[in-house]
């Protein structure tokens, strides 16, 4: 369930009504009808009457009037959009692999309310304990007496998110990384405590680069029919619909730390080409006849021992994990600014001023991007 607040009058009017007026939760759901931004409880027969929306409603309700519009103004719009496209999928994937169990009521014309609990078995403490947002009211779902059965979309669920602790507090919750904490502790095992601060620092980093690509998006170019592929693969500014790490980039050791102002750099990346002995490679197929062209419109020279050594192209961020594998390889010379990475950000295009080059390049990137390594194993590159 939303409350969208359009003015600031509006909420200076709920905060003076609300505090010459008992504030039960009727009072509260009648001043936000009062200045149309509450739900229209309208029973069966056509009569007004306030519990037709259940208690939990009610509760909600009580609490988005007194708390949203301050929540809502101390972070920046893109970053609270992008804390809530992660915390969004992480919602939707616990109910669709069955980490939470969820029901759904109908609270208004304009949204559902979907409530999720701890799944049957969890430890009784937190049975008390919940996480509701709102959902669309044309979204569907499988349901069983309100309880939902079945696939839940990630577009489908709206602001806000409240969290209820077991004191029986409730809260907005922005952070992903604390929703993924709630979650986790319903579940029976409590012996991954590890893999749970893992998971935290995961979903936080693919919030933080999904702000960085909200920033970046006014600076995109207007697609139409004849835009190059590159503009069409970089126009996914929320990354994979539905997994939780759907912005995650993670570089592993010993690659430097990707950053979210990192991005643009990893979108336009450089590339560095290897001169390396054949005696430490297996080649598959003709790939120095289909490379040459490449390489000579680049300007990159070739080995001095054509016949026992090859040229292999790398990511230059990639080559602190390259170099002690190959210690013989030498760096024949490093490119910038001629090729644009496609939605993988491991496979790269190249720019029309590299000689036309029809060649798409995947390599190597020692990054955890979404829940994969994209690294290229010996099978897959054969």
């Amino acid at each position: 369930m939303v409350t969208m607040w359009t003015t600031p009058l509006e909420w200076r009017m709920c905060i003076a009504i609300s505090s010459i007026i008992s504030q039960t939760p009727v009072a509260i759901i009648m001043l936000l009808q009062t200045v149309g931004i509450g739900p229209d409880t309208v029973g069966k027969d056509g009569s007004r009457d306030s519990t037709t929306c259940p208690h939990n409603d009610r509760q909600t309700l009580r609490h988005l009037s007194m708390t949203r519009p301050l929540l809502g103004n101390s972070i920046s719009p893109n970053r609270r959009r992008a804390l809530f496209e992660t915390t969004k999928r992480v919602l939707a994937s616990a109910i669709n692999d069955g980490i939470a169990c969820a029901t759904l009521e109908s609270c208004n014309s304009t949204s559902l309310l979907l409530c999720l609990r701890s799944p049957g078995g969890a430890i009784a403490s937190d049975e008390d304990a919940w996480i509701m947002c709102g959902m669309r009211a044309d979204a569907y779902t499988e349901t069983d007496g309100g309880r939902v059965l079945g696939f839940v979309r990630a577009d489908d669920l709206l602001e806000p998110v409240l969290s209820r602790n077991l004191n029986g507090e409730v809260s907005e919750e922005l952070d992903p990384g604390v929703i993924c904490r709630v979650i986790c502790r319903w579940r029976s095992r409590q012996d991954e405590e590890h893999a749970v601060e893992t998971l935290v620092k995961e979903v936080r980093n693919s919030a933080n680069n999904q702000e960085k690509w909200l920033d970046m998006a006014s600076t995109l170019p207007i697609l139409h029919l004849k835009s190059s592929l590159c503009d069409w693969e970089q126009s996914v500014v929320s990354g994979h619909p539905t997994h939780p790490l759907h912005r995650a980039c993670l570089a592993q050791s010993p690659l430097d730390p990707i950053m979210p102002d990192d991005i643009p750099y990893l979108l336009e990346p450089e590339l560095s080409f290897l001169c390396v002995p054949m005696s430490d490679m297996k080649v598959f197929g003709p790939f120095q006849s289909l490379l040459d062209p490449l390489l000579a419109s680049l300007g990159i020279p070739k080995p001095d021992d054509t016949i026992n050594e090859i040229v292999i192209p790398c990511f230059s961020r990639q080559l602190p994990a390259i170099t002690p594998l190959f210690p013989k390889a030498r760096i024949l010379r490093a490119v910038q600014n001629r090729c644009r990475a496609q939605l993988s950000m491991r496979t790269v295009s190249m720019m029309p001023d590299a000689g036309g080059s029809p060649l798409h390049l995947k390599l190597s990137l020692n990054c955890q991007i979404t829940s994969r390594l994209r690294t290229i194993s010996p099978y897959a590159a054969a």
